[in-house]
């Protein structure tokens, strides 16, 4: 039955197909684009920009220390609640104890205190879905 649909309506129907597949391989390739591009910036501010506190002016003003947004690394000791094992609570307080550090502490200079949040949360990441 689908040999007796006219050309023009069947040429129509597998252009749409193909303007779909066009448009996920498009996504997919957009997707790939930004997550390279996010592993790179990545990269560079674990090597090359170890200190930068990562904010976009600079230098950054002591007044852009905030309670909620450097005190909310305290939160990532919350699964310590739940680990069953001492050294599994450990990284996860050493966790939260390098992103207070480095976000109410240190936000507003350069300090090796941002290098090792980054290095840290990069590796609990991995881990966690390794």
């Amino acid at each position: 039955p689908s040999l007796l649909v006219p050309n023009e309506e069947r040429a129509a129907k597998f252009k749409v197909t193909i303007e779909e597949s066009s448009a996920k391989k498009q996504h997919a390739a957009s997707l790939l684009g930004g997550l390279v591009h996010v592993l790179e910036v990545q990269w560079h501010c674990l090597t090359q920009d170890f200190t930068h506190p990562g904010l976009p002016w600079e230098p950054p003003a002591p007044e852009c220390r905030s309670i909620l947004a450097g005190g909310s690394g305290c939160l990532y000791a919350l699964p310590m609640l739940v680990c069953p094992s001492y050294g599994e609570k450990m990284l996860w307080v050493l966790q939260a104890f390098f992103s207070v550090w480095a976000d109410y502490f240190n936000i507003h200079r350069r300090s090796v205190s941002h290098g090792l949040d980054r290095l840290m949360a990069t590796s609990m990441a991995l881990r966690m879905v390794w």
